[in-house]
């Protein structure tokens, strides 16, 4: 388990890995006839589960509370996370008429600001209370 004061940076590490992969097949699904929302939400669902698994053992490793209860939380998160990338690559890509890979990045970005504090306060919050509480003794580290 990581200090609760080193999660956001180890969370940007899971991130990091979750969004390149998103961009990656967001950008191979665009070679096909697709329409941008299709190929966001298949990009979505590919890097969905990897986040999820680097993020619980980067971020977490050995937890408190129960892991399919994080999961659940976590992918309820995730999907609303995912109606907004998706929003957003539809409104900017069809509506705006910008490039498709930017709207893509411009839809993820919002969908981390969506599910990275959301996660930190619902999905691990048991654990970072518990983890913040254990680092806040005199002494830790």
């Amino acid at each position: 388990m990581v200090p609760a004061t080193r999660f956001w940076p180890l969370y940007l590490a899971a991130s990091i890995i979750s969004v390149a992969l998103t961009f990656t097949v967001f950008r191979l699904l665009l070679a096909w006839p697709m329409s941008y929302e299709d190929a966001t939400v298949i990009a979505a669902l590919f890097a969905m589960p990897v986040n999820w698994l680097v993020g619980e053992q980067l971020t977490w490793g050995v937890c408190g509370s129960s892991r399919r209860v994080r999961a659940a939380r976590y992918y309820v998160v995730y999907s609303v996370g995912l109606l907004i990338e998706v929003a957003a690559v539809h409104v900017l890509g069809h509506e705006i008429l910008i490039n498709a890979h930017a709207a893509n990045a411009i839809g993820v970005g919002l969908s981390l600001l969506w599910t990275a504090p959301l996660n930190r306060r619902w999905t691990w919050a048991q654990d970072v209370e518990r983890r913040v509480r254990r680092d806040d003794r005199p002494g830790a580290v």
